[in-house]
């Protein structure tokens, strides 16, 4: 990275030592993360921020376990060191009450075009319920937490670096796993997703949406910054042609752009001056 900001941080002695025995602390893996968003199997933001964050997050809930080990295991340049399915119970505490989105929250986000389909809003989520169903059926919830090292060549030498992929629904998940818990991720990814039936539920970048509300929701505070990829464009001038604006009012400097991934970098406008990174 050509900022400052994203230099390599030491290994910390969990990343080390306690991940090799399996120890899983939700403190370790959510705070200081990159948290992604219906990402699939895009590699980009780990290959371009290892080392300076050493935990992600990924979430999509149309992915099998399966899958995402052979994302790493086929790959000449990957190493995995350790792997263990984490229980759902584990990912937050049971006791703590949090704001979950509803279905109503995400049918808003899609500007109500849904609803013209149905005559009802009754009938609407009746349709919603037997997607998700449907969905679930057929892929089950997991949660597979993966330590690996990306190969010396592709680096001037191996990075670790830890990936806890949970397949859920994002907004949802950030509130489960961010908010209850009282943590809060470096950054943010964004980029584009499909949208309606069968696809995403919300448009992650939009202004005021369901999913910049539940991250400014958060009592622990908010990322540092959300790193985009083609669908953010923060800009003081409004294009009356858009739908919605596309940013979050947090973040509208942008401080770096990477041309290997196209990934641009926006800062959060109120970033503390003590960074969480400094990992032990």
């Amino acid at each position: 990275m050509p900022h400052q900001n994203f230099d390599d941080q030491p290994v910390p002695t969990w990343l080390k030592i306690d991940s090799m025995h399996g120890n899983f602390n939700r403190s370790n893996l959510f705070n200081g993360s990159v948290y992604y968003p219906g990402c699939q199997f895009d590699l980009g933001p780990i290959r371009e921020f290892c080392g300076w964050a050493r935990s992600f997050v990924y979430a999509d809930y149309r992915v099998r376990k399966e899958d995402v080990i052979s994302m790493l295991a086929d790959r000449d340049d990957i190493k995995i060191l350790f792997s263990k399915d984490i229980q759902q119970s584990k990912l937050h505490p049971m006791s703590v009450t949090y704001l979950q989105p509803t279905l109503y929250d995400f049918l808003h986000d899609a500007n109500d075009h849904r609803l013209s389909y149905y005559e009802s809003f009754k009938e609407l989520k009746i349709r919603h319920n037997e997607e998700i169903k449907d969905i679930r059926s057929r892929y089950p919830f997991f949660a597979t937490w993966i330590v690996f090292e990306i190969k010396k060549g592709f680096f001037d030498k191996p990075k670790r670096c830890s990936l806890l992929y949970i397949c859920g629904e994002g907004v949802s998940l950030y509130s489960s796993i961010y908010n209850a818990n009282e943590m809060r991720p470096a950054a943010i990814v964004l980029t584009p997703v499909d949208i309606g039936f069968g696809g995403n539920w919300t448009y992650f970048e939009r202004n005021g949406g369901i999913f910049e509300k539940t991250v400014m929701a958060n009592s622990a505070g908010i990322p540092d910054y959300l790193i985009t990829r083609g669908v953010y464009w923060a800009s003081e001038v409004e294009d009356e042609t858009r739908e919605f604006r596309n940013y979050w009012n947090n973040y509208v400097h942008n401080v770096s752009r990477s041309s290997r991934h196209h990934l641009n970098i926006w800062e959060n406008s109120e970033i503390p001056k003590d960074s969480y990174l400094g990992y032990d």
